[in-house]
Formats: structure tokens, sequence, C-alpha cells
């Protein structure tokens, strides 16, 4: 039911590389369902090419909290993996600082901890050693849930929200 519900532009492609076939995509905890047949401008009908049929569930574990320590600037959160990741190299935890920059701004890294990467220095933004404490909106994270919100306090806006990438 939790496949079926999905819409076409909310699939993400479970299994990107060749040889995608049912059971290898029920294997890796993914949905499986071939995408209905649509008719284009020439009245040909095709398989749509933008939709893959095998894909993440809305449920899909993803990454999970593991805790966070507050800082003169912000926050430190730490996020495990909490699945058997199919692509190669990806990071088992993830590392996310959050730094209340100013009343405006909200300066959000997440990086893999145990391994150092290249880090472009631009743009240059002010360096900023504690949070400002005058802050017109908010930043969310629920523990239980993959993904974090940023709302506009004035009038209760989501300005940015990943939770709806579920996990």
């Amino acid at each position: 039911a939790e496949c079926k519900a999905m819409k076409d532009m909310d699939k993400f492609d479970c299994y990107p590389e060749d040889g995608a076939n049912e059971q290898k995509c029920n294997s890796r905890g993914c949905c499986w369902l071939a995408t209905k047949l649509k008719r284009n401008h020439d009245r040909d009908i095709r398989v749509p090419l933008n939709t893959p049929y095998c894909f993440y569930p809305a449920s899909y574990p993803t990454y999970k909290y593991v805790n966070a320590s507050e800082t003169a600037f912000g926050s430190i959160i730490f996020l495990k993996r909490n699945y058997q990741s199919p692509y190669p190299n990806d990071a088992e935890t993830l590392k996310m600082v959050v730094k209340y920059e100013t009343q405006d701004r909200l300066h959000i890294k997440i990086t893999n901890p145990l391994q150092n990467r290249y880090e472009s220095p631009y743009p240059e933004v002010p360096i900023v050693d504690k949070a400002d404490k005058n802050l017109n909106y908010e930043f969310i994270m629920d523990e239980r849930k993959t993904g974090f919100k940023i709302l506009r306090k004035s009038d209760n806006t989501t300005i940015f929200d990943t939770t709806g990438l579920r996990n």
C-alpha cells in the first residue's frame, strides 16, 4: 500500500545500476512497481524514463539520530546509517554542525567525521564563535525522524524542510 501511494515525482531510484528486477529490488527493502505506459504528443505509447521501477519507500530506514550537544555557536549532531547501503563508500556516520550565525542566518554543515574531504574556501562567510540569541528562525530536529526543519518565528512559515523525505 505504501509503495502504490507514492507519486511518480517522489520516487527515488533504489537500483540505479543495470540489472534491476523485482527480486533484487525487494532484497534491498525497496518497492518494485512498473510505471504505467503513457501516451506522448505523437500518440505513441512509451514507458516514462524518468520514473524508476525500483524506488525507496517513504518509510525506508536512512540515518538515525545518535546524539547531540549544544555548543557556544549552536549544536553538533551525530547520525548513524540505519541500513546496508547499496552504494560504495557511503558514510556510516554523519556529523551535522548547526551554527546560529546571525538573527537571520543559519549555517548547517553535514560531513563524514571519519574522512576529510576538500572544501571550497568560497564563498567567504564571517566566522562566528558564539550563537546569536535573538533568532528570527527556529531549527527543529526530531530524534525519531530523519531530517530537520527551519521555521520563520514571526509567522511560523516553513523556510526549509527535509523531514518530508521521510526515514
